[in-house]
Order: structure tokens, then sequence, then C-alpha cells
């Protein structure tokens, strides 16, 4: 989808991309960013540390092509339970029929369907009573008889349970550790190729993301000094008791509403995205809205009415981000999910915008750089700007406009291309890298005529609001480009 002028929206609020077979293509690649990614998600649950080295390079390069800034998410695995091997048609489960869980290599007489699993110590942390969830919840069993090495189970809702299929344990406090081998080659390889976000799976309180920093720094991250910012990604019940503490301890936080619907019930999940949306934005953490957004265009080039509606919630609950996962990966239509993504948001944000809407309360009252941000909102509100421009250095005023519900871009500008990616999970940002030495008045008037050239902003419609460094540590209005009228 394209606006009227034949260009892809730029919505405010960010895209995250997950790349796949399906993005390899180098043309496919260009036309997903394009259409409108701003950051691409290298899956650590598949595929090699050479497949993510190769999917990078060619993300630096079609940046390199394009002059946007693109930055890169790791996403580390964490312990993930699966189903082990079984016959190459799968085992059927049928209501009441009782099933033995065991290791991968546990033999004996078997008396029931045996499910063998790919971590045999959860075994250890199940109790009667306990369910257990497989393949996303949509085959459940309740725990009869737990002993050592091996649990049996009550089949409640079945179905067809084949090979790698993974299993939730909701009711169990899990012992497995979140960092494990594979978590730690991830990590330093993450961190030696210069990753912007690191994003941590199956978190359950802050002292898992310390554990993870200090793994980065033990990777590589303090000898360097280069450390990917964290995102924790909420889909535990222990993650939800300790939400306030375990959002201050991340850089960032992801919904993760597959794991979550499954750990606590799909129906819950619109209350708690909005809980953890809220206790996010309350301290000042860029906020991802991820799994099945555009599930259905994996297949279809046109998305459901339920999922457009999603998207729009999304925007109305104030998120930074969305994440696309399989539809871009391994869907038939990545550019086009995108850019219909880009579409939705874009007009979702329209329709907000155009809702009266009271002067926001700066989230860091008493702190300059939320009195200006404030001052900058509005800036842009009375006069009609159309970008607010802020050096990337001044990454507090980025977070705090992001925060402050803008309905116009903002521009960071600066000459790091890494200093710049680190602000792309902000709702709103739309980067520049200029180059170096210039000076202030320069800087803003090639960043207005360059943000119209790349972005499409007006720069001749409007004035843009400056704010920060940029000015002086002030906030000030800059005329319409001249000639510039279009």
């Amino acid at each position: 989808m394209t606006d009227a002028d034949g260009r892809h929206p730029r919505p405010l609020t960010r895209i995250v991309a997950t790349l796949g077979p399906r993005t390899d293509s180098p043309l496919v690649l260009r036309r997903t960013i394009a259409a409108g990614t701003s950051i691409v998600r290298l899956n650590f649950s598949h595929g090699s540390l050479d497949d993510h080295a190769e999917r990078l390079a060619a993300v630096r390069a079609v940046e390199s092509e394009l002059g946007v800034a693109v930055a890169v998410l790791g996403d580390l695995r964490g312990p993930r339970i699966r189903i082990g091997r079984v016959a190459p048609r799968g085992v059927r489960l049928r209501v009441g029929e009782e099933v033995e869980f065991r290791g991968q290599a546990s033999a004996g007489r078997r008396t029931a369907a045996v499910l063998p699993v790919t971590e045999p110590r959860i075994l250890e942390d199940l109790r009667v009573g306990h369910r257990v969830l497989i393949a996303d919840g949509t085959i459940r069993l309740r725990v009869l008889r737990a002993s050592r090495g091996r649990a049996t189970a009550s089949v409640e809702v079945g179905g067809i349970v084949h090979a790698g299929k993974g299993l939730n344990l909701p009711d169990s406090r899990v012992s497995l550790p979140l960092l494990g081998a594979h978590e730690e080659d991830c990590t330093r390889w993450a961190v030696a190729s210069r990753l912007d976000f690191l994003a941590m799976s199956f978190v359950r309180h802050a002292e898992d993301l310390r554990s993870l920093r200090r793994l980065i720094d033990r990777c590589g991250g303090r000898r360097s000094g280069w450390r990917p910012q964290i995102v924790a990604k909420v889909e535990r019940p222990e993650a939800i008791e300790s939400i306030d503490s375990l959002v201050r301890a991340a850089d960032a936080v992801m919904v993760a509403r597959g794991d979550l619907g499954s750990e606590m019930g799909l129906e819950a999940v619109p209350r708690l995205q909005r809980r953890i949306l809220s206790a996010a934005q309350a301290c000042g953490r860029p906020t991802i809205v991820a799994t099945e957004v555009l599930a259905s265009m994996q297949r279809h080039a046109q998305p459901s009415r339920a999922e457009v509606g999603d998207l729009a919630r999304a925007v109305l609950d104030d998120a930074d981000a969305i994440m696309l996962s399989g539809e871009t990966a391994v869907g038939r239509h990545p550019a086009l999910v995108v850019s219909t993504a880009a579409t939705v948001l874009a007009r979702a944000e329209q329709w907000r915008a155009e809702d009266a809407r009271a002067s926001p309360t700066p989230q860091s009252a008493g702190r300059a750089t939320a009195a200006l941000a404030h001052a900058a909102w509005h800036l842009a509100r009375d006069l009609r700007a159309v970008m607010v421009l802020v050096d990337a250095r001044d990454r507090e005023i980025v977070r705090e406009l992001g925060q402050n519900g803008l309905a116009v871009p903002i521009v960071p500008v600066g000459d790091e291309p890494e200093e710049i990616r680190a602000l792309l999970l902000h709702r709103g940002v739309l980067p520049l890298v200029i180059p170096r030495g210039i000076d202030r008045e320069a800087a803003v008037d090639l960043a207005r005529r360059m943000a119209r050239d790349r972005f499409g902003l007006a720069a001749g419609e409007g004035p843009t609001v400056v704010v920060g460094r940029l000015v002086h540590g002030g906030v000030r209005p800059v005329p319409p480009l001249r000639g510039d009228r279009r």
C-alpha cells in the first residue's frame, strides 16, 4: 500500500520485521526495508550464526544503498522445551487418555502413550494438577502423577503431537537456566557484530536482566565498550508479578503475546498488554507489541479486519513498535506485509491526532529534558510544525519527545550511525546521519532537506521545531525551507 503520491507512508509507530528464508533475496530484503521497516530481527531460535552474519551484512548493504538507518535486534532463544522424537506422523492424543512424559532416552514398559521431552529436567518441576500445554496451547493436559524422571498427565484437549512442538508449563516454576551455552554463543556474536538490541526470552524478574548484562560484559562488552540495549520479553506469569521492577531493569520491553497467551490464557492478553505497556511507559521504556500481528498475511495478500483492529489498538495503547514474525520471515509477501502495516498504523495515528488532546504531562517532571520536550510539543502543535529536529546525542530529549505523543516525526541527526540506530525503537523517530564537522545552522538546514528528500516530509509547508543542543540547549521554530512549497 502507498499514499496518494505513490510513497510508502512512514508511520510514527516503528515496524520490526523478522528476517528469514523469504527475505534472503536481496531484492525482497530491499523492498521490505524500503516499505517502512525500521528494525530487523534476527531470531536465534532458527538458523546458524553464519546465516545471521550473512543477513546482517545484507541489511548493512541495503542501509547504505537506501541512505536510511536500520537497527538490528537479536532475539535469544532461551530455555525452549519441546517434544522429542516421535513417529513421523505424530502421536494422536484423545480426551481422557493418559500420557507419560519422559526424557528422550528413557526406557521402560509403556502403559500409556509416551512423549519424550528435550529438557527432561523440567519433569522435576511438575506437580499434580499442573497444566501442560503443547503447540501454543492447542493441546492441553493436566498432571496426574509425577515422580523422578517422568510424569503422567490426562488429556483435556486432544490433537496430534509432532516432534519439535513447544511445551508451556504455566503452573510450574521451571528451573532451567535462561542463559545456557546457546545464549552465550549468540551473545558473544551479538557483541562482536555490534547488534543494536538483544532480546531476552522468558524473563521472570529484574535479576534475569542483570545476569544478561553481566554476560554481555563477559562476552566482550566491557572490553569493547559495545553493549546492545536489552529488550525484556514479557511472556511468563512471574514477569507480570514483578513487572514494575523488571521494566526498570530493561532498556525496552516486548509484549510477547504468543507465550503470554499460552501461559496465562488468551482472554487475559488484552488486559495484560495494557498493563505491560503502562508500566513501561511510566518508566520511560520503549515498547514492542509482538505475535500474530498480521498472521493471515503469511498466505494472503490482505489482512483480516480483526488484525487491522489489533494494529490500531497498538496505536491507541501508545506502543512504540509492532513486530512482524512469520509474516516476513517465511510468509509469501514480506514487503507487502510491511507496507500494509505502515498504512494501517499511519491511518490510526491520523485519527488519533484529529482527536482533541490535552497537553501531556512530562514523564520526568522537574528535569530540563522533560521541560524542553514539553515546550517542543506545544510549539509543534500550535505552529503546525512538520517535524521536530534534535541532536542524536540528546537521547533523553528523544525519549521524552517520543512519549509526549507528538503527531509529527522526531528527526534526530548525528554523524555516528550506531548512535542513530540506538534511537530507532522510540515512537516517531526518523533519524538521519549527516557529515561530520558542520556547524549547527548548517546541520539544521541540511537535515530538513534530507528529511524532505528521504522521508517525504514537506519542509516547505510548515516550520520545523528545533530542540536541544542544536539550538544551544533551547527550543525554537525555524521557518519553512524556501522554494520548497509543493
